[in-house]
């Protein structure tokens, strides 16, 4: 989860690094990501980047809040 606290009734969010991003392929993404969340009965949202965006954006090297809350947890 990203953002806030997690609770019972929490969607997950999930973060999707892909080489090249376009609006097909993202809409793609939601639209795998809702099937697959209705199927287990959880609400999934796909929080999604280009590979480039990923590595050299301004969330990476701004403090973006994605990239910060990952550090946390992972590093």
């Amino acid at each position: 989860m990203f953002w806030g606290d997690a609770d019972p009734d929490s969607d997950m969010d999930v973060l999707v690094v892909v080489d090249h991003l376009t609006g097909e392929l993202e809409d793609y993404i939601s639209e795998c990501a809702w099937q697959a969340g209705f199927e287990h009965g959880i609400v999934l949202v796909p929080v999604v980047f280009s590979r480039n965006e990923w590595e050299n954006g301004p969330e990476r090297y701004s403090g973006g809040e994605v990239w910060t809350r990952l550090e946390r947890r992972c590093y």
